[in-house]
C-alpha cells in the first residue's frame, strides 16, 4: 500500500550509520516525481547498517521491501519501549483495514486507476496523483 502511493521512487536520503533515530520522528525522505515525503522512524536507537544496495537503486524499495529493499538497520537498546509504541496483531491488521478503506476512499474519485481488479490498490497508483492530492495523501497515511 505505502509503495502504491509513493508512486515512482527517484532516490531515498537516509541518515549515516551512527546517527541516533528517535521514535515517531523524522527518520528517513523518500523522493518522488511528485515531491519529497518524509518517513517516521519506527523505533528508537542506532542506526547501525545503511543498505547501499536499496539507495543507488531505489527500485528495490518497492519491489522488495522486506527483503533486498530494506533501508536502515536500527539498533534499539531497549526495544521494550520501542515495541510498546508499535501495532502488533488484531490491532494492526485492523489499523491496516481501516487505512487501505480510507485509501480506497481518497482515490474513489481516480475509480478506474486505482484498482487492476477492481479491489486491489495498483501499483504505483501515486504516478497517476495530482501533485497536491499526492502531498495531502502521503501527509495523511505517512503521519508526516
Amino acid at each position: 500500500m505505502a509503495a502504491s502511493l509513493l508512486g515512482s521512487i527517484l532516490r531515498v536520503e537516509v541518515p549515516q550509520r551512527g546517527r541516533w533515530l528517535r521514535q515517531g520522528e523524522k527518520g528517513w525522505t523518500v523522493i518522488t516525481p511528485h515531491g519529497e515525503a518524509p518517513m517516521l522512524a519506527p523505533a528508537e536507537g542506532e542506526i547501525v547498517a545503511v543498505n547501499q544496495k536499496a539507495i543507488s537503486n531505489p527500485e528495490l524499495i518497492s519491489q522488495d521491501p522486506y527483503g533486498s529493499g530494506w533501508l536502515l538497520e536500527i539498533f534499539s537498546p531497549d526495544t521494550q519501549v520501542s515495541f510498546r509504541n508499535l501495532l502488533t496483531g488484531g490491532l494492526a491488521r485492523r489499523w491496516m483495514e481501516q487505512s487501505i478503506l480510507e485509501l480506497r476512499q481518497a482515490f474513489a474519485p481516480m475509480a478506474p486507476a486505482t484498482a487492476l481488479d477492481g479491489g486491489r490498490i495498483a501499483p504505483q497508483l501515486g504516478n497517476e496523483l495530482p501533485q497536491e492530492s499526492w502531498r495531502e495523501l502521503t501527509s495523511r497515511f505517512f503521519r508526516c
